[in-house]
């Protein structure tokens, strides 16, 4: 069995950061992932930061489809608009 842990470059809209998915799921222990960027469009920008300090907080979309570093875009489903731009950037997206 190959227990290699990969890490995966990952942008982050419009997800509670507190969700299950962020904490324990499956995926997460399989897979590790360096928060690159979360867009926020709120005041929880803040509260974010304090919680992903490695991660740069971003106002616009753009800044996470157009870096080249990032691979995988996790979309909340009240952000659906966003996934086809994302996927035409050449990037996989769960949404969530």
């Amino acid at each position: 069995m190959n227990t290699t842990i990969h890490t995966i470059n990952a942008g982050i809209i419009g997800c509670d950061m507190k969700e299950d998915f962020f904490q324990t799921s499956l995926s997460n222990r399989m897979e590790k992932f360096y928060w690159k960027k979360i867009f926020v469009s709120n005041s929880t920008a803040e509260g974010i930061q304090k919680e992903y300090p490695n991660a740069e907080i971003v106002n616009n979309v753009e800044a996470i489809v157009n870096d080249s570093d990032i691979t995988l875009v996790i979309v909340s489903a009240t952000h659906l608009g966003f996934v086809k731009p994302i996927m035409q950037a050449g990037k996989s997206v769960r949404v969530i």
